[in-house]
């Protein structure tokens, strides 16, 4: 199986973010649970691993259409990307070429704590055989000295509800304090046999732009009815709007909207109704 796959060349010229899109990101990382903020020019590295339980397993082939999604996803993100000149660039690698790893238990999206679901990323790399995630961050570093963002694509061999672990300020892999163990990867672990009947390049994407920045837009605690409605009326083709139940579309179809670009930073200026659109003050300690 192929080791690591370009998924964009240089696209684009590199913009400066204005004043206002730079307060749309400090608003942001403030006051919400809040991921990376992939930088314009970011070269991101994602590694890709396949997990099961005892008794299930992957095939090659499963394998490798899985990753072929991951880096279809990645193209599409940085396609749209474009449409605010922005240059993304980066690889997607097979985290342990093209082994599985086992778990006596892979944490449901639902019943698992949030500890359960964060320390996901921590055990794949501890099985691999590294410290923690910054020891697995330093390495990789090393041998991609280019990198400027890393993330973790999991697959899962079980049913469930995709989810994605985002950094929350002080505790990502590459934050300052000297605490390596409270360090860990940003990543979304994807379920071989998901909840939402959706094209899975669609899934995968929705959950790393979640570690880009991006909030949900459609309803649940943090985000009420009436801003969906704002969504819907602005934003109807979002791909953070979640999936229409029996419809099977795939992923252009759906766009990386102007207020979505705005929380990544890709959007130099706001309008009065983005920040209709803030998500509830309980996704502070939510994990999606």
């Amino acid at each position: 199986m192929q080791f690591s796959k370009v998924f964009l060349l240089f696209y684009g010229l590199i913009i400066c973010q204005s004043l206002d899109a730079q307060e749309g990101i400090t608003w942001w990382r403030n006051n919400g649970l809040q991921g990376s903020a992939v930088r314009p020019d970011s070269n991101i590295v994602v590694f890709v691993s396949f997990i099961s339980e005892s008794g299930t397993g992957w095939s090659k082939e499963e394998m490798q259409k899985s990753y072929n999604r991951v880096v279809e996803a990645m193209g599409w993100i940085a396609a749209q990307g474009k449409k605010y000149n922005v240059n993304l660039q980066g690889s997607v690698n097979l985290m342990n070429g093209d082994k599985e790893m086992k778990f006596n238990l892979i944490p449901d999206n639902i019943k698992a704590n949030p500890a359960e679901k964060e320390y996901m990323a921590y055990n794949i790399v501890k099985q691999m055989g590294f410290e923690n995630s910054l020891h697995f961050g330093r390495t990789a570093i090393q041998n991609i000295p280019q990198m400027s963002d890393m993330i973790l694509v999991i697959f899962a061999k079980k049913r469930g509800a995709p989810y994605a672990v985002k950094y929350r300020g002080g505790d990502g892999l590459f934050s300052t304090h000297d605490q390596p163990e409270k360090k860990f990867l940003e990543h979304v672990l994807i379920y071989d046999n998901p909840t939402e009947k959706a094209d899975p390049v669609v899934l995968i994407a929705h959950e790393v732009l979640h570690l880009f920045g991006a909030n949900d837009m459609y309803l649940d605690r943090d985000f009420s009815r009436e801003q969906v409605v704002v969504a819907g009326k602005y934003l109807p083709k979002s791909i953070m709007m979640g999936i229409e139940p029996d419809k099977y579309k795939p992923i252009s179809e759906y766009e990386i909207d102007e207020y979505t670009s705005w929380i990544l930073g890709w959007n130099n200026t706001s309008k009065p109704w983005y920040f209709k659109l803030r998500p509830g003050d309980t996704l502070r300690s939510k994990l999606y």
